[in-house]
């Protein structure tokens, strides 16, 4: 028995450097999202500075049903939905 209601994970490709963005849009429609985050060290002529950076660069999980599938393409920066078929 599926107790989810329909719901399924898949990997968006988006544009270029646009992953935190695009969870944050996703978020605001009430799309469930995975987005991991990695701590990574930049080094400045002056400092240094610790940022979060993607695991996965130009990609994003989210959990939708597919009827939602419309809502999240249409989002700004997504590309597509990562899949065959």
């Amino acid at each position: 028995m599926d107790t989810t209601g329909g719901l399924r994970w898949y990997a968006l490709y988006l544009r270029s450097r646009h992953e935190k963005i695009v969870d944050q849009r996703l978020r605001e429609k009430g799309v469930e999202t995975l987005l991991p985050l990695i701590e990574e060290v930049r080094q400045y002529r002056d400092r240094k500075k610790k940022v979060l950076e993607p695991l996965f660069r130009g990609y994003l999980f989210v959990r939708i049903d597919l009827m939602s599938r419309l809502q999240v393409v249409q989002t700004e920066g997504v590309v597509r939905i990562v899949g065959n078929g």
